[in-house]
């Protein structure tokens, strides 16, 4: 009963709402001349927890940032779009409870994580520590 019990916790209140992005840009920077050779664009996006609640609202961030650099003219056939390098880590909380992505603390969204998939989590954890083990023993 227990394991039933823990089973419908574990699946219920995933987050899978829609939001539309706040693409606001803050700040923008030209440098150069534009000499219709193609030119290179980096976005540095503002992301909220709930952009990454979903690969939807991930998604419609980073096209409302593309859409927004677009009217503004700095995006044409030639360029080249670079985003930070670990921009989508945390999508690992993608479809995972409300209470991860709303949760103030990131100790409390880590536990309610590791709690609502825990054979995922010793698997995953378990492999890791192989892999440490024979990194250290060259």
């Amino acid at each position: 009963m227990i394991l039933i019990l823990y089973g419908i916790w574990s699946y219920t209140d995933r987050s899978s709402w829609e939001q539309t992005p706040d693409s606001r840009l803050k700040r923008i920077e030209s440098f150069g001349k534009n000499l219709k050779k193609g030119n290179l664009l980096g976005i540095q996006p503002w992301m909220y927890p709930i952009d990454y609640s979903n690969e939807i609202n991930f998604s419609k961030k980073i096209q409302s940032y593309l859409e927004e650099a677009s009217k503004k003219g700095y995006i044409n056939p030639k360029t080249i779009v670079v985003f930070p390098e670990y921009l989508g880590t945390w999508l690992v909380v993608a479809g995972e409870k409300t209470s991860v992505v709303k949760s103030n603390k990131l100790e409390d969204s880590m536990r309610t994580l590791i709690l609502s998939n825990p054979v995922s989590f010793i698997f995953n954890f378990s492999k890791h520590k192989e892999r440490i083990k024979s990194e250290t023993h060259f």
